[in-house]
């Protein structure tokens, strides 16, 4: 089974599992539960293109300005091989759903949380 076919099951598991189809309201982003939605968005979903698209650019300009905020005293430190942008989706989507208490915060919130424990420098 390819990796794609694997990836692809386990998004489409991950929004089973929220049991939601993207709307509007959730390209606002108010909370972390709006960024699940748009992450787990399945080929079902009229919004799928934007809302995965959405959630990419999101998580990955995130990323971006905490490296680039942090850069003087690194907090984030990715391993030699690190994973690939739809790998990294896959595994923020799985640590934010066993993470629930967290889906009332602003996205950015849940992803740099993410983030931080996921691939934190060593002290």
């Amino acid at each position: 089974m390819s990796r794609r076919l694997v990836g692809t099951g386990v998004l489409l598991l991950a929004g089973f599992l929220l049991s939601g189809a993207a709307t509007q309201e959730h390209f606002h982003a108010r909370t972390g539960k709006d960024l699940l939605v748009l992450c787990t968005a399945d080929n079902e979903d009229p919004l799928q293109q934007a809302a995965i698209n959405f959630c990419l650019g999101f998580a990955v300009g995130t990323y971006r300005m905490l490296v680039d905020f942090t850069k003087l005293d690194p907090v984030v430190c990715l391993p030699e091989n690190p994973p690939s942008r739809n790998e990294a989706i896959q595994m923020f989507v799985a640590w934010a759903q066993e993470n629930p208490q967290y889906h009332k915060d602003a996205p950015e919130d849940l992803v740099v949380r993410f983030i931080l424990q996921q691939w934190p420098c060593p002290k």
